[in-house]
């Protein structure tokens, strides 16, 4: 049977064929608002929106502020038991437009290899702000992100606009139209920014002090703790090229508190801090200060405590404590010209106790700062480990625009935060999930590094941090190559509850990257690897390292991020059946197949594997024939696998080649670049005999296009000359 009779055939059998498939738990088609019901209004200094009367809202950080930039940040506690939403306002610089910012996230669920996007949409508000919705559905939850651009029609030629973002995600529809109701409702009136006034409340009685007996020095820092407690040295105390960083979890027999050192930039004092925390707990719903008191710790520095009363309908009553001090001193501020030195503490109790915050409290009273004494410098000195590590089988790739790593084929790739050069902190971020359920997650993060001027200071800073940690077991550290000769550093430690934590690094710099990315201003591309939750075995720390040896960064393959938003919808292109992003000029992407043209008649032609002819099961399952390959097939859980029919076997397409695709062909375990693939190698008619040089000739004359009178008047021309 010829190849071409063979593909009638089959298209017959799958024409007569039913797929069945389970359909989304959602929908299909959009929601559309119902702002009916919302008739609580709630303001926060130039926001304002509408909630219904059985919402609470609760500002975890006031709009108004007496410093620059302007930003807040609510959580709005839905009525009916059915959960919350995150919304926030910020100042954007970053990106150039609601187009190119939503992009991004858009980008970053099609990127995903779990979950499906179920729909990306515009929208104008009641108060004509433009606006983009999106959804997509990960098992059975569906998650949600809606974006404002509330500078409206009067434009943003300064390059900075304000933006609401909405976020959530649920088991229940009504809360995506709940938080689609509330974005049409949002309103903002520009208005002079409000003098806080400090206003202290005193405390109706002081809780009782722990007494705190010994000394924990991380020079220039020094603060007290108990004979009983164990001090985790998250971050140990730096001051970085741009910033000052620590960070200390202090537990003491029941009781626990944690110390963050940072530059405080945001508010220009101490007191303008806490008449903003002040200001945002007053105005959430449910919420009561109890005291705003100021005092000076035992050696001088002015702080300020804050407790607020919570009544959640989520939690149980819950007193919530925040403590800062400025710490600053002349010699720290020559140093590290940026804001002020601010140690802050927070945490929460039950109701009716202050265990937690009277630790916090005392520690805080206890805290010094040893001005002869600088932070020491420490080179990276490496711990090489007891045993030689041990290599993960790594068989399939991941590529997200220029970045290229290898992970084994039962994990996951959650694209978090898809890969972009604009002037932002964040380059890229994943979750790197086992899809076994039975290993943690593996984090990775891109960024530009300026605070540690090679990946051997970061290093350092890593290893002196849980070298100091109290429960350090076991510490190890290590430079190694990648397989494309990047250079990294794996650390790794073991606690006195028998439990892994790591951290890896790589410097994936290239020339092009830093040119492109102004070289001068120091800024180097850093890849970094680290567990979310502890693990009690090596198997995921030598997962982590393989994986990241496999890293790649490729010029060749960086598109900027585009400041044009296409709509994605539910509706199946014609020749493919399957939901697409329409990108214009009747070109598609799909979230599982990819970037392909459609010519409306059973014909596409993708991105990188060329013209196909699609013959769609449903919208996650799809048989594609070529000439070259025959019939293949795939669906959404497998892809890029493909099964060859004229193989019987398994093809596997790498895309992380630079301007090409190759493919693995399981029957014959070999590789190849796609553009030379055939499943059934093609005739040399050159090399055949005279007799099968004809036989051929006819056989192709027979299944051409030609008339019959055409095809008899070739064939007998064939047959009589040999040609």
């Amino acid at each position: 049977m010829s190849r071409k009779d063979s593909f009638f055939l089959l298209l017959i059998l799958l024409t007569a064929s039913t797929f069945l498939k389970g359909k989304s738990l959602f929908f299909t088609e959009t929601i559309l608002p119902d702002t009916s019901a919302f008739t609580q209004k709630f303001s926060d200094g130039p926001l304002a929106y509408s909630v219904r009367d059985d919402d609470k809202v609760e500002v975890l950080d006031g709009f108004i502020k007496n410093s620059i930039p302007k930003s807040c940040l609510h959580i709005i506690n839905l009525g009916s038991g059915y959960g919350s939403i995150r919304l926030s306002v910020s100042s954007e610089n970053s990106f150039t437009n609601l187009d190119q910012y939503a992009n991004r996230q858009k980008y970053s669920w099609l990127n995903s290899e779990i979950g499906e996007m179920q729909y990306a949409q515009k929208f104008i508000n009641d108060f004509n702000y433009n606006g983009i919705t999106m959804t997509r559905e990960v098992d059975s939850t569906l998650e949600f992100s809606i974006v404002l651009d509330l500078t409206n029609a009067q434009g943003n030629a300064s390059g900075n606009w304000f933006k609401v973002v909405i976020q959530g995600s649920t088991s229940t529809p009504q809360v995506y139209k709940t938080a689609l109701s509330i974005a049409h409702t949002i309103k903002y009136q520009a208005m002079d920014t409000i003098t806080q006034v400090f206003e202290e409340i005193l405390p109706t009685m002081n809780p009782e002090l722990p007494i705190l007996d010994r000394e924990i020095i991380n020079k220039p820092l020094v603060f007290s703790a108990s004979n009983q407690s164990i001090v985790e040295v998250r971050n140990s105390y730096a001051e970085l090229a741009q910033s000052t960083s620590g960070n200390y979890f202090i537990q003491d027999s029941n009781r626990v508190t944690e110390l963050e050192i940072s530059n405080e930039t945001v508010f220009d004092s101490l007191e303008n801090w806490a008449a903003n925390r002040k200001y945002s707990w007053e105005i959430s719903d449910d919420s009561k200060i109890l005291s705003v008191e100021k005092f000076f710790t035992r050696f001088g520095y002015p702080a300020i405590s804050i407790l607020c009363e919570s009544n959640s309908a989520l939690s149980d009553p819950m007193v919530e404590y925040e403590i800062a001090i400025n710490a600053s001193t002349d010699e720290w501020r020559a140093r590290q010209p940026n804001g002020w030195l601010k140690v802050f503490f927070s945490g929460n109790d039950p109701s009716g106790f202050s265990s937690n915050y009277s630790l916090a409290l005392a520690t805080a009273d206890s805290l010094y700062f040893d001005k002869s004494s600088p932070p020491p410098s420490v080179s990276f000195l490496e711990s090489p480990p007891q045993t030689p590590s041990k290599s993960i089988l790594l068989n399939s790739s991941y590529t997200d625009g220029p970045i290229i790593f290898f992970r084994p084929s039962d994990y996951l790739v959650e694209c978090t935060v898809t890969y972009s050069e604009i002037p932002h902190f964040s380059l890229a971020d994943y979750q790197i999930l086992d899809s076994t359920g039975l290993g943690p997650t593996i984090s990775l993060s891109i960024v530009r590094e300026e605070n540690f001027q090679t990946i051997e200071d970061w290093a350092s800073n890593v290893s002196k941090s849980w070298q100091e940690s109290e429960n350090t077991s076991y510490f190890q550290s290590e430079h190694f190559l990648t397989e494309n000769g990047k250079s990294g550093i794996a650390i790794l430690r073991k606690t006195s509850d028998q439990t892994f934590y790591y951290q890896i690094g790589v410097n994936l710099s290239t020339d092009f990257w830093l040119n492109r990315n102004n070289q001068s201003s120091g800024e180097w591309m850093f890849a970094h690897f680290n567990n979310n939750e502890p693990f009690d075995n090596l198997d995921h720390f030598h997962t982590a390292l393989s994986l990241a040896k496999s890293m790649n960064f490729l010029d060749s393959n960086y598109l900027a991020l585009s400041d044009h938003f296409t709509n994605v919808s539910k509706t199946a292109s014609l020749s493919t059946g399957i939901p697409v992003s329409i990108e214009g000029f009747n070109w598609y992407t799909s979230v599982w197949l990819g970037a392909y043209y459609d010519s409306g008649k059973k014909w596409i032609y993708h991105y990188w594997l060329g013209w196909l002819y699609s013959h769609y099961n449903d919208e996650e399952q799809q048989w594609l024939w070529s000439e070259r390959t025959g019939w293949l097939w795939s669906e959404a859980a497998a892809y890029p696998y493909l099964y060859c029919q004229d193989l019987s076997n398994w093809i596997f397409l790498d895309f992380g080649l630079q301007n090409s695709t190759r493919c693995y062909d399981y029957s014959r375990g070999e590789w190849s670049e796609w553009k030379n693939f055939f499943s059934v190698e093609p005739i040399d008619p050159s090399k055949l005999s005279p007799t099968q040089r004809t036989e051929y000739t006819l056989e192709e004359i027979k299944k051409s296009e030609m008339s019959n009178q055409e095809k008899a008047s070739a064939a007998a021309k064939t047959i009589l000359l040999g040609e």
